[in-house]
């Protein structure tokens, strides 16, 4: 078998503890599970982990909170040493007065690793100013309402989600095209990215879609990967 080169994910959207958190108690001991298999799976392989943005969702929650909320889930991830590539929904970790992570992660906008190109992809959105802030206000305003509506917490936070992507799901041929051929006029095997939540493994493109749904890409040095984890 052709050696481990990468192990990706991204999309976990961990909020800030509560009942509309993406990742809940169970998810979040499922993570901390999968992080020491990932430790065994690296070995001495040179393997590379590498989170490809939105671990925090800064649009629902404050990202204190959100740090507080999954601090035993961060520095289990760190202790691997990833690179992180911040998205949308978390590029607030690269500002000056952003709070502090545990010690490990590289906090960065993009790689190349294996002969990828991987960012998180909102680089590549179709639309991506005026969907950004609609999404974004969406997110908040939808959070909220989740409180005083307990029974709707999860159909509310799933509309957040559905309120950012009206206008880039129709362009979601666009959205690979654009990445795959900037990666290869970079010279470089494909592209790997996440934000779009529908995950694909092909011969050049790869979406990690969600954390939750499809857990991790192992990616090979003969450019194959497959799906991972703890379900």
């Amino acid at each position: 078998m052709s050696r481990l080169v990468a192990i990706v994910s991204s999309d976990h959207h961990m909020g800030d503890g509560s009942a509309r958190d993406d990742v809940r108690r169970s998810d979040g001991l499922r993570l901390l599970a999968e992080v020491g298999h990932i430790g065994d799976m690296i070995g001495d392989t040179g393997a590379k982990v590498v989170l490809v943005g939105d671990v925090l969702d800064a649009w629902r929650y404050r990202l204190p909170d959100c740090i507080k909320a999954h601090r035993r889930q961060l520095q289990a991830l760190a202790n691997l040493n990833p690179i992180y590539l911040v998205g949308n929904h978390d590029v607030a970790l690269l500002r000056n007065d952003a709070p502090v992570l545990p010690a490990g992660f590289e906090l960065r906008r993009l790689a190349t690793v294996g002969g990828w190109y991987i960012c998180h992809g909102d680089q590549f959105d179709p639309n991506p100013v005026f969907w950004r802030k609609v999404g974004k206000a969406g997110c908040r305003v939808l959070a909220k309402l989740g409180g005083w509506w307990p029974a709707a917490e999860d159909w509310l936070s799933n509309a957040a989600g559905r309120i950012e992507g009206v206008g880039r799901w129709g362009g979601v041929d666009h959205y690979e095209e654009a990445a795959v051929r900037h990666a290869t006029a970079c010279g470089l095997r494909g592209a790997i990215l996440g934000h779009t939540h529908r995950g694909s493994i092909g011969a050049t493109y790869v979406n990690t879609g969600t954390w939750r749904e499809k857990g991790w890409v192992l990616m090979r040095e003969d450019g194959t990967g497959e799906w991972w984890g703890l379900w």
